[in-house]
């Protein structure tokens, strides 16, 4: 689905094109952030019982589940199993 008039599209690549590459790589990281706070968010809203580490192991599957090798996959879920206490809200320093 395309709802955007053309005309628009238009004046707005050409407002994107004069950003400075730093500016835009900051709105590619702002938007990946809102994207993972969303995931976090539905993730919570639909196990409420877990604890902070398990969502965001759940969060890293849905991210990079079908990406990343499974030995990666499981480096990446013990480090966040290690990262975020059972049951703690707060991540450890690492």
């Amino acid at each position: 689905m395309n709802d955007t008039s053309i005309e628009f599209e238009a004046r707005y690549r050409a407002r994107f094109n004069t950003l400075w590459p730093v500016e835009r790589a900051r709105m590619g990281f702002e938007m990946f952030e809102f994207a993972r706070t969303c995931a976090r968010l539905g993730i919570r809203h639909d196990h409420p019982e877990l604890t902070d580490g398990e969502v965001e192991q759940r969060l890293f599957l849905r991210m990079y589940g079908d990406e990343l090798p499974p030995t990666l996959l499981r480096r990446g879920l013990e480090r966040i199993a290690r990262d975020w206490p059972a049951g703690g809200g707060a991540r450890a320093a690492s």
